[in-house]
């Protein structure tokens, strides 16, 4: 009898034990039983089902909503089944990896998984780290040709990563995804502006981002991180209209970034639909940020900018270097200081090169635009190529409004069917140099406007303004630089690791331009090569242009 009910207990405790494992089970609480909080690894397919463990291939999760409401420990890896389509929301805001031990969320078997959003952003972690998310399609539903005037009530991006929590985040990696159609943002990442929050390093690497609406990758509010954002594809982001401030369709866009390197990137066909449109790369409000190696082009513009590097409102101390850019509406790369914000300084623009940028509105190649101020830029050794077609005549290098100490020296400007070479209002300028350029009209007149003044041949502009003269001796070059093939109608190379393959922008040995130029003043962080990757040395005066012989 006594045995009877002991076991009559004993068979009470163990229902009450098989109750309590599946209630927790269903409520997304099994890691509070894995005691050894070791890495594990979960699968999820279209096969599986929601009541499984997860921790098998034959006995995956199903859907997005059973991963949401798990808690995993750091170092948990969560597999999707390749070439399968799950749809819903994916959201990441009660776990967090760390630098050594990241969640993981990517593919297994063949192929990527595919992950549809229907209304909101598909993929979320908020106020946590310690993420790499990597090898997955994530689509939305919105047609940029079609959607682009609707109003989505919701937040409408591939990723959606941001902290405001007063703590430190660990790494965030987003790489070799798809990611296309959403209305905001392919990817949108930020956090407070506050250098003892946020992440410990972000990096977005290798993805292919498309057919979105206002950005492809949106940074915003990260101080004093470590930013990376390379190898990536990113096109067709067409803007969208009505839009807050008429700024749409921007390939990347950094706000009120500190620390940033944006290199290796195909960023190109942007822009179409904003009102007054985008640009390939645009910063504000940001300060050290490195942009290079990026090949962009096809931007768009309807009204002003469509720009392929934008230094847009309080960017101080970003460089643009090494980069290609050609073919687009807007200028190749833009310093900018308005109104509503505040000036763009100590900003360089170097050894990069520029091919029939401006293509309409009366662009230019390199423009500084200050309504307040825009100090101590430094524009060298560039190679600019600018060509006037029908109406639209755009320029080689161009200010408007006020600066202060604007260095350029040691660039190429070349003009076609009477382009213009320089269009400066000289009266709000101080201290404005130019020195050991290179110029050269090739079918058409020589045209610079000086203020009022409109100079028809080299000689006469020296003469009259003093400029390309240092130390009494004239230092700019009027006439054929000999590069071996400027004028290519081959331009676009499709591939930002292999932009040095543009040797038609190379200097024949035969150059006047070899040992022509002037030693550029020592900056915040000289530059080491040139546009090839040729190591710069000091012991010869350097080459005009972005190559060295």
């Amino acid at each position: 009898m006594i045995f009877i009910n002991i076991s009559g207990v004993l068979f009470k405790i163990t229902f009450i034990v098989i109750f309590l494992l599946k209630y927790n089970f269903s409520h997304g609480q099994i890691s509070d039983f894995n005691l050894n909080n070791s890495p594990r690894t979960f699968y999820v397919s279209n096969t599986g089902n929601d009541l499984n463990s997860g921790l098998s291939e034959d006995k995956a999760w199903r859907t997005l909503n059973r991963v949401s409401i798990y808690k995993f420990q750091k170092g948990d890896v969560i597999q999707f089944r390749g070439g399968d389509l799950f749809k819903g929301n994916l959201i990441f805001n009660n776990e967090s990896g760390t630098d050594e031990l990241p969640i993981r969320i990517t593919s297994y078997g063949l192929g990527r998984a595919v992950l549809r959003s229907e209304e909101g952003s598909c993929l979320s972690i908020l106020h946590n780290g310690g993420f790499i998310i990597e090898n997955l399609e994530i689509t939305g539903l919105y047609d940029p040709d079609r959607d682009f005037a609707k109003k989505y009530k919701t937040p409408y991006a591939g990723f959606q990563v941001f902290t405001y929590a007063k703590l430190k985040s660990n790494k965030i990696l987003i790489r070799d995804c798809i990611i296309r159609n959403f209305k905001n943002s392919g990817i949108s990442l930020g956090g407070e502006a506050n250098p003892q929050y946020g992440y410990t390093s972000i990096k977005i690497e290798n993805n292919t981002i498309y057919d979105c609406g206002d950005i492809g990758v949106s940074l915003w509010g990260l101080v004093y991180q470590d930013i990376l954002v390379t190898g990536n594809k990113i096109y067709n982001i067409k803007g969208v209209n009505p839009h807050l401030h008429g700024f749409s369709g921007n390939g990347i866009s950094l706000s009120h970034i500190y620390n940033a390197r944006v290199e290796r990137n195909l960023i190109f066909n942007n822009g179409k639909y904003g009102k007054r449109s985008g640009g390939g790369i645009v910063t504000g409000e940001s300060r050290n940020i490195h942009v290079r190696y990026n090949e962009i082009y096809g931007t768009k513009s309807n009204d002003v900018d469509g720009d392929a590097i934008d230094f847009d409102n309080g960017s101080d101390s970003c460089i643009a270097e090494y980069n290609y850019t050609h073919n687009n509406d807007g200028a190749g790369i833009l310093i900018s200081g308005d109104n509503n914000g505040s000036g763009s300084d100590n900003n360089i623009v170097r050894y990069n090169i520029s091919k029939n940028d401006g293509l309409k509105n009366n662009h230019s190649a390199i423009k500084i635009y200050s309504t307040i101020g825009a100090d101590h830029n430094r524009i060298y050794n560039n190679t600019i190529i600018v060509t006037a077609i029908g109406k639209n005549s755009p320029t080689c290098f161009d200010i408007q409004g006020s600066t202060t100490n604007t260095f350029v020296e040691n660039n190429i400007f070349i003009t076609v069917n009477s382009a213009k070479f320089i269009n400066i209002d000289v009266s709000k300028q101080v201290n404005l140099i130019f020195r050991s350029n290179s110029y050269f009209n090739h079918n058409g007149l020589f045209v610079i406007i000086w203020g009022r003044k409109a100079y028809r041949s080299f000689n006469e502009f020296t003469a009259a303004t003093g400029q390309e003269i240092f130390n009494s001796i004239k230092r700019g070059i009027y006439g054929d630089p000999k590069l071996r093939n400027p004028f290519t109608l081959r331009d676009t190379v499709n591939n930002a690791f292999k932009i040095d393959t543009l040797s038609a922008y190379k200097l024949f040995p035969f150059s006047p331009l070899i040992n022509s130029g002037i030693t550029v003043q020592k900056n915040f962080l000289p530059a080491v090569t040139d546009f090839y990757g040729k190591k710069l040395t000091p012991e010869n005066p350097p080459d005009i242009g972005a190559y060295e012989h």
